[in-house]
């Protein structure tokens, strides 16, 4: 999932699952997790909602600025892809606007911020020794803070989806 990711070959154990380093997927589910509890703890304890109208204007820049990246590099299936999946969460906060929308919002910037150090610490924008980097010619070549803009993409809709499947289906769990 995501951009193409080269691991340095001393830091994988080279176990791969449909094409990705079993450490991407380890990745991905510990984010999701932490996410989701993350998510949890910000609707019991300081459960906040901005107004619709604010949202959808947000969703809607979000949208008009990721749709050029569709058409600049359409031949590119993992920009393809990124955009699609990225496009339509957008576009179901759009129309439907979930309660928990804010929320999502925050929790997707708070777990944001340990994301993007780790991403620095492993790339190696603080030291010498590099883990992992992102092929540069698998990606538009933007990158946001170490992430390809593609992988934030991904990440919003993946994490997007946890939460819709946490919501669909443990709505009454943290009623008081």
């Amino acid at each position: 999932v995501g951009s193409e990711m080269c691991i340095r070959d001393r830091f994988s154990n080279g176990i791969f699952l449909l094409g990705v380093p079993i450490e991407k997927i380890i990745q991905i589910l510990a984010v999701l997790t932490s996410t989701l509890l993350i998510f949890i703890w910000i609707k019991k304890h300081a459960n906040f909602r901005f107004k619709t109208g604010l949202i959808r204007v947000l969703f809607v820049l979000l949208l008009a600025l990721s749709l050029p990246m569709s058409y600049i590099n359409w031949c590119d299936w993992h920009t393809l892809l990124a955009s699609i999946i990225f496009n339509v969460s957008l576009l179901y906060l759009f129309v439907f606007t979930p309660k928990w929308s804010s929320t999502f919002l925050f929790t997707f910037w708070t777990i944001g911020m340990p994301c993007t150090f780790l991403q620095l610490i492993v790339s190696g924008y603080f030291f010498e020794t590099v883990i992992f980097k992102y092929n540069s010619l698998e990606t538009q070549g933007f990158f946001v803070v170490g992430f390809p803009l593609e992988e934030l993409m991904y990440l919003f809709g993946i994490l997007l989806f946890g939460v819709f499947l946490f919501e669909k289906f443990n709505p009454g769990l943290l009623s008081k």
